[in-house]
């Protein structure tokens, strides 16, 4: 077996580099990935993340809510990886209304146009 590309949680030295495993290991908990390694730009995302205070309950709602919404999707299926998820979009992905809210709410806007 191959060793993780990191050290496991309880042996990182900094804050960043153990949010950096465990949201790793959440990823593969969720999406059923092994992934072990990941691009320079998954892990300056993820950096990005943990500097902006969010948590790693917020990293699992993102790849939660991404992967229910794109794993049957043949074409967008490729993008549940940690380059995309913890990218640039992850504050969008993260505030994103699931799919089919209130009909009330769309009723309403739809009242308006």
């Amino acid at each position: 077996l191959k060793e993780p590309p990191l050290p496991p949680l309880d042996e990182c030295d900094n804050e960043a580099a153990a949010f950096a495993v465990e949201a790793l290991a959440v990823f593969n908990s969720v999406t059923g990935q092994d992934v072990r390694d990941m691009p320079g730009d998954a892990w300056c995302g993820l950096r990005r993340v943990f500097d902006a205070g969010r948590t790693i309950d917020d990293v699992k709602a993102v790849i939660e809510k991404k992967n229910a919404e794109w794993k049957d999707d043949k074409r967008m299926a490729r993008f549940v990886r940690p380059s995309t998820l913890f990218g640039d979009k992850f504050d969008e992905y993260l505030n994103q209304k699931d799919e089919g809210g209130s009909s009330a709410e769309t009723s309403e806007y739809a009242a308006t146009f």
